[in-house]
């Protein structure tokens, strides 16, 4: 099913909230902790809630766009190689394409617009796709100087939202963006639109006026790589680094010789942590061996005895690897442990039972990246 995204009224007062904002945003803004996650509880095994497809209504009629308008719309629609989405891109911007986005620059890179789909293997629940918004918003804009969001507007019932912010670029540039998500089935897209402080209330309807013309295509979105937009993690004491999805929740949580990094999947079905332990003494070999199963008997899962190991494989790295499943909880997992010095270290996949080819690549990807800084 085809959809054209509808935005509500604020759409058009954005900017202006933006540029309205500007002489706050101009203090650095501290950005929120991540709660930490609790490490003692297996994965919820709820099925998802489907999300209705609803009719969208079209955007409000806009006027004609001023004589100093920064830009016309291109009277040929672009649409993404992929068939995710389609639009009528500003005329005389220059386009990058990616596998599942593209950007659009104008030509004195004041202003751009940034377009993505991502397949999010199920579609999500409302409560999952606003996981999905917020994860994306801390990872993909909450670390930059002086962030501040202006606008956040979720609608539950039409399955889109509009989160408006400011920061200050790598130049020292005041930026002024706002996104507008919308899922279809299991697609979720990000439309980002991008300019400078100083002329962002002249874009304000010209990009109005853009966003009316996107289409987008939830069918061919399930046809992209899962979770496909990454950052690269390292951990605090540059102990490993490995890529995670853009919009996977981040969580922090530290103890008495020990601390866990732990990123959660929008639908809550697959969870990916790494636990680093340290009490100043030396590993054996039978030390480490231990110390894993009594983490996952005691962390992951119901107790001593709930734990099935079904594999147990030393790695060429010298690590070594565990497949194992909950008897209880309906789910699975791989870890990897290791040892340097006086440091352990264990890095587990988890995912809920059926969710094993949709989570997958999404572990193989982290696998490989996984390194040493």
């Amino acid at each position: 099913m085809i959809k054209r995204p509808w935005f509500v009224f604020v759409i058009l007062a954005v900017f202006i909230l933006m540029v309205g904002a500007a002489c706050s945003a101009g203090a650095s803004a501290s950005t929120a902790t991540p709660e930490p996650a609790p490490t003692s509880k297996p994965l919820p095994t709820a099925e998802p809630k489907p999300t209705s497809a609803l009719p969208k209504p079209g955007l409000p009629t806009q006027g004609a766009a001023p004589a100093n308008a920064p830009f016309d719309l291109d009277t040929t629609v672009y649409e993404h190689p992929s068939g995710t989405f389609s639009f009528n891109p500003p005329a005389g911007w220059t386009a990058d394409e990616g596998q599942s986005g593209v950007v659009f620059t104008n030509p004195d890179g004041t202003a751009k617009i940034d377009f993505s789909a991502t397949n999010t293997g199920s579609e999500l629940d409302s409560a999952g796709l606003e996981t999905f918004i917020k994860a994306t918003e801390e990872n993909y804009f909450g670390w930059r100087t002086d962030y501040q969001q202006v606008d956040y507007n979720f609608d539950k019932s039409n399955s889109n939202a509009l989160v408006a912010k400011s920061f200050t670029d790598d130049n020292g540039t005041d930026q002024k963006v706002f996104t507008y998500y919308l899922q279809n089935g299991q697609g979720v897209y990000s439309f980002d639109f991008w300019a400078e402080g100083d002329i962002a209330s002249d874009y304000k309807d010209p990009y109005a006026n853009l966003l009316g013309t996107i289409n987008v295509n939830g069918t061919k979105a399930a046809d992209l790589p899962v979770y496909n937009f990454i950052y690269t993690f390292t951990d605090k004491n540059n102990n490993f680094q490995f890529e995670v999805p853009l919009s996977w929740t981040y969580a922090y949580d530290e103890s008495k010789n020990a601390y866990t990094d732990t990123f959660t999947s929008p639908d809550g079905h697959a969870v990916m942590q790494n636990i680093s332990y340290d009490d100043g003494t030396t590993f054996t070999k039978s030390d480490a061996g231990a110390t894993a199963l009594n983490i996952l008997n005691q962390t992951y899962t119901s107790g001593a005895g709930d734990i099935k190991v079904t594999g147990d494989v030393v790695q060429a790295d010298g690590s070594e690897r565990l497949d194992w499943t909950s008897k209880k909880g309906n789910f699975s997992g791989e870890s990897f442990f290791e040892t340097r010095g006086t440091t352990f270290l264990m890095l587990s996949l988890l995912f809920d039972e059926g969710y094993s080819d949709v989570y997958g690549p999404v572990f193989d990807n982290t696998l490989n990246t996984y390194a040493v800084p």
